[in-house]
C-alpha cells in the first residue's frame, strides 16, 4: 500500500480508483471519489446534471456497504426488487414474462 511508506504525505495523495478507496479508505470515501468522478465526465462534455441526481446515484450504487453497477447485471440480479424497476434496463421483455409467469406483484 502506498500511503504507509515514509516518503509519501498521505494527505495530498489522490486516486481516481474508486474501488482502491472503497477497500482501503471506506464505502462512504469511495461514494465521494464517485461523485467527484461522475462530476469530472460530465462537466468535460459540458452537461449539466444537478448534485442531488448525482449524489442521489452515488448513494444508490453504495447503500448496500459495497458497489452495485447501475446496469442490467446490478440491478437486475438483487433479491426483492420490482418487476418494473428490473424492466427498466435493457431485458425488458424478458422481466415482464417472468414476472407474469410467477405472478409477480408489483
Amino acid at each position: 500500500m502506498v500511503l504507509i511508506q515514509d516518503e509519501i504525505d498521505a494527505t495530498r495523495t489522490f486516486s481516481n480508483d474508486v474501488s482502491e478507496i472503497a477497500l482501503n479508505l471506506g464505502i462512504e470515501a469511495a461514494r465521494k471519489s464517485l461523485i467527484n468522478e461522475i462530476k469530472s465526465v460530465f462537466k468535460k462534455y459540458d452537461i449539466y446534471v444537478n448534485f442531488r441526481h448525482m449524489c442521489l446515484l452515488a448513494d444508490w450504487m453504495t447503500h448496500r456497504g459495497r458497489f452495485t453497477p447501475c446496469n442490467r447485471n446490478g440491478i437486475n440480479r438483487i433479491p426483492n426488487v420490482s418487476c418494473l424497476r428490473k424492466s427498466s434496463f435493457e431485458e425488458t421483455v424478458e422481466i415482464m414474462y417472468d414476472a407474469c409467469i410467477f405472478s409477480e406483484l408489483d
